[in-house]
């Protein structure tokens, strides 16, 4: 898949027209008519907007990997969610974390 085509179906997907998302991005709508129709790609700002919107990482966006989203990424939202929550909380996750992976100090 190229970017023109993922891009068009993040569109699709999110139910957008391309005014609507031009709109979003502040771009104009025959900006998002380039991108989808390999006329131009869009600037590494734009490009991170574009990601951004979606959420999804700006390799997904151009094509480099099918995941939408890095693990890490996932992961490091969750541990932050847990930190503002509730620091105990992130004792016990780092417990279950550790005894999932049958950490041991070794002597």
């Amino acid at each position: 898949m190229d970017f023109n085509k993922r891009l068009c179906s993040l569109r699709m997907k999110n139910g957008l027209r391309q005014s609507e998302l031009a709109k979003a991005l502040n771009v104009g709508k025959s900006t998002i008519s380039a991108y989808e129709s390999s006329k131009t790609m869009p600037s590494i700002d734009i490009a991170i907007l574009i990601a951004d919107y979606f959420k999804v990482s700006l390799d997904y966006l151009l094509c480099r990997t099918e995941y939408p989203r890095t693990l890490i990424a996932d992961n490091m939202h969750e541990l932050a969610q847990i930190i503002e929550n509730d620091r105990s909380g992130l004792i016990k996750e780092l417990t279950n974390i550790i005894s999932d992976y049958d950490i041991t100090k070794k002597s």
